[in-house]
């Protein structure tokens, strides 16, 4: 005879259930109340885990207190202008004056077009004279404008 076939005996106040997680017929005397309410076997009880608990209503605080941009020189730009003309294919170009500019400064020389050619210099100016790392792509007429930014007033990934 089976748990089901059992003939039904009547105990005042331990009425019969379903147990909510795996269907077994069982006395209330014989359940448990898990912690979501479920009302199941003791075979199927199990305990709240731990980690359910854990207070989560705290936010985890990222922000960097006083946060402060990085300095920068105090020079962010030096202007020039072109000396002798050049052409296009051109790898160095004379200027007015060299003061502050140094290897890897970026450089932008006005084109007689009005466009802008933009690379860096490459090697350290002496005599009045740039060495590009690429050629002018166009003419350049004398008193053109030529702009140097300096190459310590960028943030790299590497200085972060």
């Amino acid at each position: 005879m089976n748990y089901y076939e059992q003939p039904y005996q009547y105990i005042p106040g331990d009425n019969y259930l379903l147990c909510d997680r795996c269907g077994r017929k069982i006395r209330r005397s014989e359940s448990k109340k898990t912690w979501d309410g479920l009302m199941v076997c003791k075979a199927d009880w199990e305990p709240r885990h731990p980690q359910e608990l854990f207070n989560t209503a705290r936010a985890d605080v990222q922000a960097v207190p006083d946060a402060r941009p990085k300095p920068t020189s105090t020079t962010t730009m030096v202007t020039t202008e072109v000396a002798t003309a050049g052409v296009a294919g051109d790898t160095t170009l004379v200027v007015d004056s060299i003061a502050n500019m140094a290897d890897g400064d970026s450089i932008s020389i006005q084109l007689d077009g009005g466009d802008m050619h933009s690379t860096t210099i490459n090697g350290t100016p002496s005599n009045a004279t740039i060495t590009l790392t690429s050629a002018l792509t166009g003419m350049v007429a004398v008193d053109n404008a030529v702009i140097v930014y300096n190459a310590s007033d960028f943030t790299t990934q590497s200085d972060l």
